[in-house]
């Protein structure tokens, strides 16, 4: 029997029939989306965890689309939107912290004006 190899045949090869290997979706991405999320949907209930949630989700995005840049994956949308999500909720968060602040120093200011009777 004669084998021809593929060039002989005339066959070419696009680069998806070498990697036949599914592309998959950046892991650090989804992450990003999730801790995103979390850090916006939290604001309210655990305000002073939202802000480690938002650095949290902007590092993994910020990692995952530098990864995805390099290794061609799915998921640049998820590592965007987990960044834009991780960004609000840090604003957010950070805007809650402030005006509980400044609302528990006027209060003890209040409790310590002088009485005028």
């Amino acid at each position: 029997m004669n084998t021809l190899d593929d060039e002989q045949q005339g066959t070419l090869h696009t680069d998806n029939d070498i990697n036949d290997a599914p592309v998959t979706t950046n892991g650090k991405a989804i992450t990003s989306l999730v801790l995103g999320i979390i850090s916006v949907a939290n604001v309210l209930f655990l305000f002073f965890l939202s802000p480690i949630f938002s650095i949290l989700g902007i590092i993994f995005g910020t990692l995952g689309l530098k990864e995805i840049k390099r290794t061609r994956q799915n998921g640049r949308g998820m590592a965007i939107a987990g960044n834009v999500c991780s960004i609000v909720g840090f604003i957010l968060s950070a805007l809650l912290i402030i005006f509980v602040i400044i609302g528990i120093s006027s209060f003890m200011q209040m409790e310590q004006a002088p009485n005028m009777n």
